[in-house]
C-alpha cells in the first residue's frame, strides 16, 4: 500500500497540510466537503475556494496513467465519481460565476452561509439562499 500511496504523493504534489495526505483522505476529505456544501455549506467564500483545492489535486490523479494501474485507485476512482455527480447536481442550481474556470469552481451553491451569501453577492452580484435564516 505504501507504493501506492506513494505513486499518489508524487502524482499529485500536493504541498502544506496536505503533502502527507493518503489518497484515502483526498476522497475522504472531498466527499465530506459535497456533503457539507449539499447541507448548506456553513463556511465563508474564502474557504469554499480553498476547500477546491481538494478536488483540484483528485483532477490531477484522475489525468494520472500511473494510478490506474492500482486496484485501489480504481476504487477511489468510482468513489470520486459519486461526489463528483452528486456535487454537480448541488452546485448545478447555483449561479455560473466563473465560466472558464473547472466545472468545481464555476459555480456556487445555492445555499450557504449568511457571511458567504453576502460576500457573493459583494463579489458577483448574485443571491443564494442563506442557511442561517
Amino acid at each position: 500500500m505504501e507504493a501506492f500511496f506513494n505513486e499518489f504523493r508524487s502524482v499529485v504534489q500536493a504541498g502544506g497540510r496536505r503533502s502527507g495526505w493518503s489518497p484515502f483522505q483526498f476522497v475522504d476529505a472531498w466527499r465530506t466537503f459535497v456533503r457539507e456544501v449539499g447541507e448548506g455549506y456553513a463556511d465563508d467564500l474564502y474557504e469554499y475556494w480553498n476547500e477546491l483545492f481538494v478536488r483540484d489535486h483528485l483532477e490531477v490523479a484522475l489525468g494520472s496513467d500511473a494510478l490506474d494501474s492500482w486496484e485501489a485507485w480504481r476504487g477511489l476512482r468510482t468513489q470520486i465519481e459519486a461526489a463528483d455527480d452528486e456535487f454537480r447536481g448541488i452546485i448545478g442550481e447555483g449561479p455560473l460565476v466563473r465560466p472558464d474556470e473547472p466545472w468545481w469552481r464555476a459555480r456556487l451553491p445555492p445555499r450557504a452561509s449568511e457571511d458567504f451569501v453576502e460576500e457573493a453577492e459583494r463579489m458577483f452580484k448574485v443571491k443564494l439562499t442563506s442557511v442561517d435564516d
